[in-house]
Parts: C-alpha cells; sequence; structure tokens
C-alpha cells in the first residue's frame, strides 16, 4: 500500500481539499496532535490540563474551547463525513502519529480518549515516538510524567548519553493496554 497524508503537517480537517485517488491501495493518513497549544509543552507552558479549556486559534480567530472526549470527536467528525462521502472503508485509514506531551496535565487522559475514537471509527493507528535518541525525551512515553532534570541536559550538553529510567506511569500504561488489545 501507499500512505497519503493530507496537506498542511497532515492535519485531519486538510482532508476536505483532497480527492480519494482511485486505488484501493492507498491509505488515507492524518496526524493528531490538537489542541496543539496543550499538547505542546514548550508551548503550553502548565496553562492547560485535558480535559479543560484551552485556547485556539489566533489574531481574530482566537478562541477558548473546552476540549474533552465529546470535543475530540467533534473535532474529528468532519473527517469522518469525508471517509462516508468517499466511501473509503476504515481499514484504509491510519492515523499516523498522535501524541502529547508526556508530562502536560491529563496526557493520560487524552491519549486514552483519542485511541477510543480511533477505535470506535476502526482506524489504524500510531503513536508518536517510542524509544528515542535521548535529543528529545517528550514523548518518550516510558519516561513518566516529570521532565528530565537540569543535569540530563547539562550531561546531554557535553556530548554525553546519560540514561534515563524507563518507569510504569499512567500515560505508558494507557499506550501498552491499547496495544495488548
Amino acid at each position: 500500500p501507499i500512505v497519503l497524508d493530507s496537506g498542511l503537517y497532515a492535519t485531519p480537517w486538510a482532508f476536505k481539499y483532497l480527492e480519494p485517488i482511485r486505488d484501493d491501495k492507498v491509505l488515507y493518513s492524518f496526524h493528531m496532535a490538537e489542541p496543539y497549544a496543550y499538547t505542546t509543552r514548550r508551548i503550553n507552558k502548565g496553562r492547560f490540563t485535558y480535559p479543560g479549556a484551552v485556547v485556539v486559534g489566533a489574531g481574530e480567530e482566537r478562541i477558548e474551547r473546552n476540549w474533552d472526549a465529546a470535543e475530540l470527536d467533534r473535532f474529528l467528525q468532519p473527517f469522518v463525513d469525508w471517509q462516508k462521502r468517499y466511501h473509503i472503508p476504515s481499514n484504509r485509514i491510519f492515523v499516523g502519529e498522535f501524541g502529547c506531551g508526556r508530562t502536560v496535565s491529563g496526557a493520560a487522559t487524552y491519549l486514552g480518549d483519542l485511541i477510543n475514537v480511533f477505535n470506535k471509527n476502526q482506524w489504524h493507528w500510531a503513536f508518536y515516538q517510542f524509544r528515542t535518541d535521548g535529543s528529545w525525551t517528550e514523548r518518550d512515553y516510558e519516561y513518566g510524567i516529570n521532565p528530565p532534570g537540569a543535569a540530563y541536559w547539562e550531561s546531554l550538553g557535553r556530548g554525553e548519553k546519560p540514561q534515563l529510567t524507563r518507569v510504569e506511569n499512567p500515560v505508558w500504561n494507557v499506550l501498552k493496554k491499547s496495544l495488548k488489545q
């Protein structure tokens, strides 16, 4: 199969601009990291939690929206509508990347709610990311919910390869449980 991402950084809502390819071996893929202000720790900076209100958009289109399981479902509905409109079977849908910062408040609930939406729609999915090289640990879910300390980053800055301990934690447990199903 060939995997075809939507445009605009593979956002699910960009599919409204895409007409399917007449080939039953094409898989359609999108990435899910919305709301970005919540899922990205360096932008979130502890301001937002899930479920909860998150500021989205910019300028005149900047609004506060409550994000929870129902909002994730609503956010992905235009993609579901596209899938139905073009009669694309669910076995040809691939959420090629989804995730959030492991240290943001509510990460385990967010990931669990997303997986529920994906599974309800019978889509294939892959979380981002697994066992990094250590230079960016924010989405290496086995490290737990706490950020590495200053000593870790100083060691990395000296060109060393410091080790973090992989620990049982709520975020990794959500993914692990879902992978076993």
